[in-house]
């Protein structure tokens, strides 16, 4: 059932999310309840909660996998030749005397709730918080396993 879920469910639920994810809570719970559904049925697990079947499996939760491939995509656009450059998206903060890193993004106002919820901005104040040592990762392996320590608990959380 983890192979499956893995291989053929997973990949349908989070194909393009950095495009159509927009954070909405009713949406997250709608696919987070296949991902519950999905573990339920797999033996020996029928009775613990969700959040631990989640750990038993060593499986994020859908809200966990989003905020991690929005950041994943946001690493790839400062690191990796492509078609879109950093500055097509944001604007590096000129503001040196706050704690954070180099390659830390001006946060924008956005007066439309519609535009907060694009991937330019809502992937912002995450970055920002991560530490020097992960956005600076010279490898995409590097940055996801110290993607892994810095969010740690919160890719186990979910949406009741």
């Amino acid at each position: 059932m983890l192979h499956i879920l893995r291989t053929h469910i997973r990949p349908v639920l989070e194909y393009a999310s950095v495009v159509w994810n927009t954070g909405y809570i009713d949406d997250l719970r709608s696919l987070e309840a296949v991902q519950r559904l999905w573990t339920r049925h797999i033996k020996d697990l029928q009775n613990m909660e969700y959040g631990d079947r989640l750990r038993q499996l060593n499986l994020f939760s859908v809200k966990g996998r989003l905020i991690r491939s929005d950041l994943i995509k946001c690493w790839k656009i400062f690191h990796s030749p492509g078609p879109i450059k950093p500055s097509d998206l944001w604007e590096l903060s000129s503001e040196r005397r706050t704690r954070g890193h180099q390659l830390k993004i001006t946060v924008r106002r956005c007066q439309l709730d519609t535009r907060s919820r694009f991937f330019s901005e809502r992937v912002v104040n995450e970055w920002n918080a991560l530490p020097d040592s992960t956005v600076t990762s010279t490898s995409l392996a590097e940055f996801k396993s110290s993607l892994l320590k810095v969010l740690g608990d919160r890719l186990f959380d979910y949406f009741v």
